[in-house]
């Protein structure tokens, strides 16, 4: 556990020195007070500094295992892509691929490497790193993370702080993707050095707020940026067209699951796709691979062959035991034999379930938070509705102490903090992090974005 008291060394350290800057600054008090009304999308109003105020702090060792993990994952997840679209019959059955998915697998696209832009959402203790999630429709948090670290780059806590450790920031995500954008959309045959964007965002949801952030970044870089919803924009047979905006670089800010709900209104969004007009960040068909029966696929002995030792080796250490839920005969992670209804039931406290399709945290049931009668009739239901689940073993994730104001007082208060690595054009760049005090880290749940920072040297 040395890498994790390490991490503990510093975090106490940190905790110590807003302390004593609480109570000598006020300009501290000020901007923390500022900060927290400004964000009040992720605090929904509520009187406390936000979170974001202490960093997640990593070690060089954590890093590397954060770096190879991911792009170990990455690889075998573009392996099981592949399978299905060359038309794997026996792994699209195993997935329960509806209609709507095994049509945009059947969609051309112009790339060589697809996975552009992903989130991985972890949990990190020492050096064991869980997957709990893997983002790969649109993965949120690019422009809010630059945000909060240029916010973070005004506070004298910094400067010493800074004067016990040698820290880097996890920055610059908003520029990595902008570079990562027009890298492909020149690999993909388009030639215009600075083409008009459409990002593509549903009326109908809340969430995804960042994208704003993101159009301003394009647009501070001399790009005209659009955001619409997908069913209003046509289609010229060149370009997807809003007004009098046209563009054939298009940045996708929602779920394909949400595209299948309205897709009778999105037909020359569908046929701009079909034609292969379109550099799309990310591709519909990794929207496919975006389910969590991926994990299944990745977790069982039968697909085994598809990946790489090292693949293996990460998947083995980091990919959470998983099994499409349903009455019947499996093995556990421990290779036993298992009826996953009867295991479910009795192992109430070591699982959760999650929708093999969704977002935000939705409908996802982690058993330690019910009673037992509560928990067998969210599992007779899911059965009885013939819902597409998985079931999957928990991880408990770490906690740390973070300020927070009661009443004008500063306490520190424990919440758990997760790790969300990010992937651009399929390797490892930074990661950002999410705190709350319940079981489910998203934001929709109440949960705070929060910043990383790299521990370069331990003194």
């Amino acid at each position: 556990m040395e890498e994790q008291k390490i991490v503990e060394k510093y975090n106490l350290m940190w905790n110590r020195l807003f302390f004593e800057e609480f109570f000598s600054n006020p300009e501290f008090m000020d901007f923390a007070r500022n900060f927290s009304a400004e964000r009040s999308d992720y605090t929904k109003g509520a009187n406390f500094l936000p979170t974001t105020l202490k960093p997640r702090f990593n070690t060089l060792k954590q890093e590397e295992l954060i770096r190879e993990s991911t792009e170990n994952i990455i690889s075998a997840l573009k392996k099981i892509e592949q399978e299905l679209v060359k038309g794997n019959k026996e792994l699209q059955d195993f997935m329960g691929l509806n209609e709507n998915q095994m049509e945009v697998l059947k969609f051309p696209c112009r790339y060589k490497n697809s996975y552009f832009w992903v989130r991985f959402d972890c949990a990190l203790e020492d050096l064991s790193l869980k997957v709990l999630e893997i983002n790969l429709n649109f993965p949120g948090g690019p422009g809010f993370l630059d945000e909060i670290y240029e916010n973070f780059a005004k506070l004298s806590i910094i400067d010493k702080f800074s004067k016990f450790t040698e820290i880097k920031p996890n920055y610059g995500l908003n520029e990595i993707f902008y570079q990562t954008a027009l890298k492909n959309y020149k690999e993909a045959g388009f030639e215009e050095n600075k083409p008009n964007i459409i990002i593509l965002k549903m009326d109908e949801l809340g969430y995804a707020m960042d994208s704003e952030s993101v159009k301003k970044y394009f647009e501070k870089n001399g790009h005209k940026v659009v955001i619409v919803d997908p069913s209003r924009v046509k289609y010229d047979g060149k370009y997807l067209i809003y007004g009098d905006h046209k563009a054939n670089l298009i940045l996708k800010w929602f779920d394909i699951d949400d595209l299948f709900k309205k897709k009778g209104k999105c037909k020359d969004f569908y046929k701009a796709l079909k034609d292969n007009s379109l550099a799309l960040m990310n591709p519909l068909s990794i929207g496919v691979v975006a389910a969590k029966s991926t994990f299944a696929v990745m977790t069982s002995e039968k697909y085994a062959y598809l990946f790489s030792d090292q693949e293996k080796s990460s998947i083995n250490k980091c990919i959470l035991w998983t099994r499409i839920f349903g009455n019947y005969d499996s093995e556990d992670k421990l290779g036993k034999k298992i009826n996953l209804l009867k295991y479910a039931k009795e192992n109430k406290d070591e699982i959760v379930l999650k929708p093999s399709v969704g977002t935000g945290g939705e409908k996802v049931f982690v058993g330690v938070s019910y009673t037992e009668k509560e928990w067998n009739k969210i599992i007779n239901d899911i059965i009885k509705e013939k819902r597409n689940y998985i079931i999957q073993d928990r991880v408990e994730i770490i906690s740390e102490y973070f300020p927070n104001i009661h009443n004008d007082s500063l306490i520190f208060e424990k919440r758990r903090i997760d790790l969300l690595p990010y992937i651009m054009d399929e390797k490892y760049f930074c990661s950002g992090s999410r705190c709350a005090s319940g079981y489910i880290l998203n934001v929709k749940d109440g949960a705070i974005g929060g910043i990383n920072y790299t521990i370069l040297n331990n003194q």
